[in-house]
Protein backbone atom coordinates (compact mmCIF):
# COMPACT_ATOMS: atom_id res chain seq x y z
CA UNK A 1 0.00 0.00 0.00
CA UNK A 2 1.27 3.61 -0.96
CA UNK A 3 -0.60 6.20 1.53
CA UNK A 4 -2.07 9.33 0.81
CA UNK A 5 1.08 12.06 0.22
CA UNK A 6 3.39 9.55 -0.06
CA UNK A 7 5.31 7.93 -3.17
CA UNK A 8 7.19 4.94 -3.86
CA UNK A 9 9.29 4.75 -7.15
CA UNK A 10 10.81 1.06 -8.66
CA UNK A 11 13.80 1.73 -10.45
CA UNK A 12 14.33 -1.99 -10.42
CA UNK A 13 12.85 -4.65 -12.42
CA UNK A 14 10.10 -5.98 -10.07
CA UNK A 15 9.88 -10.05 -11.31
CA UNK A 16 7.82 -12.68 -10.70
CA UNK A 17 4.45 -14.33 -12.09
CA UNK A 18 2.54 -12.90 -9.72
CA UNK A 19 -0.21 -10.07 -9.05
CA UNK A 20 0.95 -6.75 -7.71
CA UNK A 21 -1.80 -4.92 -6.42
CA UNK A 22 -1.55 -1.43 -6.00
CA UNK A 23 -3.58 0.03 -2.94
CA UNK A 24 -3.69 3.38 -0.87
CA UNK A 25 -4.00 6.55 -2.25
CA UNK A 26 -0.22 7.34 -2.96
CA UNK A 27 1.25 6.64 -6.49
CA UNK A 28 3.36 3.79 -7.39
CA UNK A 29 6.13 4.72 -9.91
CA UNK A 30 7.39 2.18 -12.02
CA UNK A 31 10.20 2.87 -14.17
CA UNK A 32 10.89 1.96 -17.95
CA UNK A 33 10.01 -1.87 -18.10
CA UNK A 34 10.13 -2.45 -14.33
CA UNK A 35 7.58 -4.93 -13.99
CA UNK A 36 8.44 -8.74 -15.37
CA UNK A 37 5.77 -9.54 -18.63
CA UNK A 38 4.48 -12.36 -16.44
CA UNK A 39 2.99 -10.10 -13.62
CA UNK A 40 -0.51 -8.95 -13.48
CA UNK A 41 -1.45 -5.64 -12.29
CA UNK A 42 -4.30 -4.30 -10.18
CA UNK A 43 -4.71 -0.63 -9.26
CA UNK A 44 -7.78 -0.19 -6.81
CA UNK A 45 -6.72 2.98 -5.38
CA UNK A 46 -4.01 5.41 -5.82
CA UNK A 47 -1.87 6.02 -9.01
CA UNK A 48 0.11 3.56 -10.67
CA UNK A 49 2.76 6.01 -12.91
CA UNK A 50 3.58 2.70 -15.26
CA UNK A 51 6.64 3.02 -17.30
CA UNK A 52 7.18 1.70 -20.88
CA UNK A 53 6.32 -1.86 -21.05
CA UNK A 54 4.82 -5.46 -21.21
CA UNK A 55 2.57 -7.31 -18.61
CA UNK A 56 0.56 -10.04 -18.38
CA UNK A 57 -2.89 -8.57 -17.16
CA UNK A 58 -4.21 -5.12 -15.86
CA UNK A 59 -7.61 -4.40 -13.87
CA UNK A 60 -8.16 -0.81 -13.22
CA UNK A 61 -10.80 -1.20 -10.23
CA UNK A 62 -10.85 2.62 -8.46
CA UNK A 63 -7.77 3.62 -9.04
CA UNK A 64 -5.82 5.96 -11.93
CA UNK A 65 -3.02 4.42 -14.56
CA UNK A 66 -0.95 6.87 -16.20
CA UNK A 67 1.83 6.48 -18.45
CA UNK A 68 4.24 8.43 -20.47
CA UNK A 69 5.04 5.37 -22.66
CA UNK A 70 2.76 2.13 -23.54
CA UNK A 71 1.48 -0.33 -21.47
CA UNK A 72 0.58 -3.66 -22.74
CA UNK A 73 -0.84 -7.07 -21.74
CA UNK A 74 -2.72 -9.61 -23.34
CA UNK A 75 -6.02 -7.99 -21.56
CA UNK A 76 -6.93 -5.17 -19.65
CA UNK A 77 -10.30 -5.21 -17.17
CA UNK A 78 -11.77 -1.77 -16.21
CA UNK A 79 -13.97 -1.84 -13.71
CA UNK A 80 -13.61 1.60 -12.53
CA UNK A 81 -11.34 4.57 -11.81
CA UNK A 82 -9.34 6.34 -15.27
CA UNK A 83 -6.84 5.41 -17.41
CA UNK A 84 -4.51 7.99 -18.49
CA UNK A 85 -2.18 6.09 -20.83
CA UNK A 86 -1.91 4.29 -24.14
CA UNK A 87 -2.30 0.65 -23.78
CA UNK A 88 -1.03 -1.87 -26.38
CA UNK A 89 -2.99 -4.59 -28.33
CA UNK A 90 -4.75 -6.71 -25.62
CA UNK A 91 -8.44 -7.10 -25.58
CA UNK A 92 -9.73 -4.73 -23.23
CA UNK A 93 -13.12 -5.76 -21.34
CA UNK A 94 -15.23 -3.24 -19.33
CA UNK A 95 -17.21 -4.50 -16.31
CA UNK A 96 -18.44 -2.78 -13.47
CA UNK A 97 -18.50 0.82 -12.48
CA UNK A 98 -17.36 3.67 -14.90
CA UNK A 99 -14.07 4.04 -16.32
CA UNK A 100 -12.79 7.13 -17.68
CA UNK A 101 -10.42 6.75 -20.42
CA UNK A 102 -8.54 10.64 -20.72
CA UNK A 103 -6.57 12.63 -22.81
CA UNK A 104 -3.52 10.56 -22.68
CA UNK A 105 -5.03 7.28 -23.51
CA UNK A 106 -5.08 5.84 -26.91
CA UNK A 107 -5.47 1.92 -27.22
CA UNK A 108 -4.07 0.22 -30.07
CA UNK A 109 -7.05 -2.76 -29.38
CA UNK A 110 -8.41 -4.81 -31.80
CA UNK A 111 -11.11 -5.55 -29.59
CA UNK A 112 -13.05 -4.05 -26.75
CA UNK A 113 -16.06 -5.77 -25.20
CA UNK A 114 -18.81 -3.51 -22.89
CA UNK A 115 -20.10 -6.29 -20.73
CA UNK A 116 -21.30 -4.39 -17.70
CA UNK A 117 -20.62 -0.63 -16.65
CA UNK A 118 -19.64 2.27 -18.26
CA UNK A 119 -16.45 3.17 -20.53
CA UNK A 120 -16.72 7.20 -20.73
CA UNK A 121 -14.14 8.80 -23.33
CA UNK A 122 -12.41 11.95 -22.06
CA UNK A 123 -11.47 13.00 -25.53
CA UNK A 124 -11.99 12.21 -29.54
CA UNK A 125 -10.91 8.78 -30.69
CA UNK A 126 -9.43 7.02 -27.64
CA UNK A 127 -10.10 3.62 -29.00
CA UNK A 128 -8.45 2.48 -31.91
CA UNK A 129 -9.40 3.20 -35.44
CA UNK A 130 -9.34 -0.79 -36.56
CA UNK A 131 -10.69 -1.84 -32.97
CA UNK A 132 -13.88 -4.27 -32.87
CA UNK A 133 -16.84 -3.03 -30.28
CA UNK A 134 -18.92 -5.24 -28.43
CA UNK A 135 -21.78 -3.87 -26.13
CA UNK A 136 -23.00 -6.47 -24.73
CA UNK A 137 -24.90 -4.62 -21.80
CA UNK A 138 -23.00 -1.86 -20.50
CA UNK A 139 -22.69 2.14 -21.93
CA UNK A 140 -19.92 3.49 -24.21
CA UNK A 141 -20.52 7.20 -23.06
CA UNK A 142 -19.30 9.52 -25.90
CA UNK A 143 -19.39 12.23 -23.93
CA UNK A 144 -18.91 15.48 -25.93
CA UNK A 145 -16.46 13.53 -28.31
CA UNK A 146 -16.27 11.27 -31.64
CA UNK A 147 -14.76 8.21 -32.87
CA UNK A 148 -14.24 6.26 -35.53
CA UNK A 149 -13.68 2.67 -34.80
CA UNK A 150 -13.58 -0.31 -37.29
CA UNK A 151 -17.12 -2.17 -36.15
CA UNK A 152 -19.99 -1.99 -33.50
CA UNK A 153 -22.05 -4.96 -32.80
CA UNK A 154 -24.46 -4.36 -29.91
CA UNK A 155 -27.07 -7.13 -28.20
CA UNK A 156 -28.05 -4.91 -25.45
CA UNK A 157 -26.78 -1.83 -23.56
CA UNK A 158 -26.04 1.74 -24.66
CA UNK A 159 -24.05 4.49 -26.82
CA UNK A 160 -24.54 7.59 -25.14
CA UNK A 161 -23.46 11.34 -25.50
CA UNK A 162 -24.31 14.85 -25.60
CA UNK A 163 -23.85 17.61 -28.07
CA UNK A 164 -22.54 16.67 -31.43
CA UNK A 165 -20.48 13.00 -30.57
CA UNK A 166 -20.89 10.73 -33.24
CA UNK A 167 -19.50 7.65 -33.04
CA UNK A 168 -18.57 6.33 -36.84
CA UNK A 169 -17.59 2.23 -37.66
CA UNK A 170 -15.84 1.63 -40.80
Amino acid sequence: SVDTGRSLTASNMLAGSGTLTKTGNGTLTTMGNGISNSMSVVVSAGTWAAGNGQIAFLTVDGGIVSSGGTVTATSYYLKSGEVQAKLGTGSIFVTGGTTKVGSSFNSASNAVSIQSGTLLLGNNNRIGTNASVNISGGTLDMSTFTNTIGSLVMSSGAVSGTGANKLTAT
